[in-house]
């Protein structure tokens, strides 16, 4: 069985919100012993180091992963900001073990398979799943997919989702253990006898024909349809310059009709191309989507259903994209009402993203996704 506890605060005074998070969590432990923990927070101005080291002193031998956000998530309080959540986990049937990818930006793909090595080192029994949290900034223009397929395996599934700074866009922090990094990436592997299942749904609904994407350099592209990148978008969209973050585009690999989505992200005005968040393939379309906030709260409504009719889960982690966040507003804390509402008193938690980072389903290759909602249910088979 996989026993897990929550603490989380969002007092003003983090001297405070941390040792509020620690007695929630000891109380909850019930004489327990945690052998792992996850660590997110969107308080930009803390003391990290201080707060590892507060963490590690209470709760001695827990390997500790984490990172900064754009908002946490929790069974106890939906989305939160300006928070500490910390969740410990425990099981006599699944083994955890971490590592951290340093330098991603640089060479991702080494980085990420000496991190897999690193902790497989320590499993006694092959692994079943991995999460990661990478830099959301220095790795707007890293291969992600293509990095993580190639250090874990093509179809071994990796969940999570990129590190974000509460929508500074200025600097993100990654955790482990004792240590703190920036274009990183902590990994968490588990091994044992676990049961894992997963959805993906996407908001922002692909609408009309599908078109080329041309000439592209890693997340920047010169060329769609023939056409500058710019004058494509002014085209079917009209001159939306200042707002062209709103419309995403989704991505068709060769013969699939699954996609992904890709933000865009600035406008070089003198050449007419677009920076996006993250690369596109060599051979690929791409369609326009249209965006409503009540599409992205159907999508999570499903994503979440579908979790809940596989497997009674013990745990369910949650990486959603803080992109669609400021396009729900107020209605944020919807996308996770029908997990609040079980009887089952299902514990989930997890993190708004800069970037989701999930298979579309488990055996197939792990992807990098904007403006998506991932939710993981994690279950021990001897439960």
């Amino acid at each position: 069985m996989i026993q897990s506890v929550i603490g989380i605060s969002d007092d003003i005074d983090v001297a405070v919100a941390i040792e509020d998070v620690i007695a929630d969590c000891k109380n909850k432990l019930d004489g327990n012993s945690p052998q792992l923990g996850i660590f997110f927070t969107s308080c930009m101005d803390a003391n990290f180091s201080d707060l590892l080291a507060r963490i590690l002193r209470e709760f001695p031998g827990i390997q500790l992963i984490g990172c900064t956000t754009d908002g946490e998530i929790s069974r106890q309080t939906g989305f939160i900001e300006d928070a500490l959540a910390l969740l410990l986990l425990s099981s006599d049937s699944i083994e955890f073990a971490t590592a951290v990818a340093t330098n991603i930006s640089r060479n991702a793909e080494a980085s990420f398979k000496a991190a897999y090595a690193d902790a497989c080192r320590t499993l006694q029994s092959k692994p079943v799943c991995a999460f990661t949290f990478p830099d959301g900034l220095t790795t707007i223009g890293t291969d992600l997919d293509e990095a993580i397929q190639h250090a874990f395996g093509d179809v071994f599934p990796v969940f999570g989702g990129t590190a974000g700074d509460h929508s500074r866009f200025t600097h993100c922090y990654q955790f482990h253990n004792d240590r703190i990094y920036s274009d990183a990436a902590p990994i968490l592997l588990l091994a044992g006898d676990l049961r894992v299942t997963s959805a993906i749904r996407t908001g922002p609904v692909p609408t009309g024909l599908h078109f080329t994407l041309g000439r592209h350099e890693k997340n920047v592209v010169h060329e769609i349809d023939g056409k500058t990148a710019m004058a494509f978008y002014r085209d079917h969209l009209g001159d939306y310059d200042e707002e062209i973050s709103e419309f995403p585009l989704a991505v068709y690999e060769k013969n699939e009709t699954e996609f992904y989505l890709r933000d865009p992200l600035s406008i070089n005005k003198e050449d007419e191309s677009i920076v996006f968040v993250s690369t596109f393939p060599e051979d690929c379309t791409v369609r326009l989507t249209l965006v409503s906030r009540n599409d992205i709260l159907y999508a999570a409504e499903q994503a979440n259903l579908s979790i809940l009719s596989e497997i009674d889960p013990e745990l369910i982690l949650i990486f959603p994209c803080t992109w669609v966040r400021h396009v729900l507003g107020s209605k944020a804390n919807e996308k996770f009402e029908l997990l609040r509402q079980t009887d089952e008193m299902i514990p989930f938690f997890g993190f708004y993203c800069y970037g989701e980072i999930a298979p579309f389903s488990v055996g197939k290759p792990t992807r990098f996704h904007n403006d998506t909602y991932v939710v993981v249910a994690l279950s021990s088979r001897t439960s």
